[in-house]
This record gives C-alpha cells, sequence and structure tokens, in this order.
C-alpha cells in the first residue's frame, strides 16, 4: 500500500536502499524527576532519512541523532533551550 500521513511525508515512498545515509538515533534517557513519560519523536525514521539524504551537509549526515531539547520534557522558555543547546557544534531545530 503507499499512503501519506497526516503530516504530508509519504513513508512508503522512501526505501533503504535510496539513501545512503543511515540515521542513527541516540536512545534518550528517562526522565530524571520521572513525572515526565517517554516524548514521542516528531520525525518518523523515514523523515530523519530523508532530511539527512537531501538537507543534512555532506559533512555531517553521518552524525548521530539526539534529541536535546523536547517542549514536553524540558519545559516551553526559550532560554532552557538555548542552555540544553549550548554545548552541540551541530544543531537541527525541528518544528
Amino acid at each position: 500500500s503507499h499512503s501519506a500521513g497526516n503530516d504530508g511525508w509519504d513513508d512508503d515512498s522512501i526505501e533503504d536502499d535510496d539513501l545512503a545515509t543511515p540515521v542513527v538515533v541516540v536512545e534518550e534517557e528517562d526522565d530524571v524527576d520521572g513525572d515526565v513519560g517517554p516524548t514521542p519523536l516528531i520525525l518518523t525514521p523515514a523523515m530523519m532519512a530523508a532530511l539527512a539524504a537531501e538537507a543534512i551537509p555532506a559533512s555531517l549526515r553521518w552524525s548521530r541523532w539526539k534529541r536535546i531539547y523536547s517542549l514536553g520534557r524540558d519545559g516551553d522558555t526559550f532560554e532552557t533551550m538555548l542552555t540544553k543547546c549550548k554545548g552541540y557544534k551541530n544543531t537541527l531545530l525541528v518544528v
């Protein structure tokens, strides 16, 4: 079957063999306080692979992906987002 989700991305149109760039997502640590459950990812693996293949500079395509900031997990302040991202050389903001 060939279907597009509500997000407009067609996960079925991207085959593993079409992408030379494997996307490795770093497993997230549990919430320190234990008051917030797992936060769902915004991008599907197919979306991440498409971004890596088509939008990420070649020098960064083999980097591991790690969610540094999550609105649901870390709160809604811009300052918190900047603080969390501060130590990373390369970041991708997904909204």
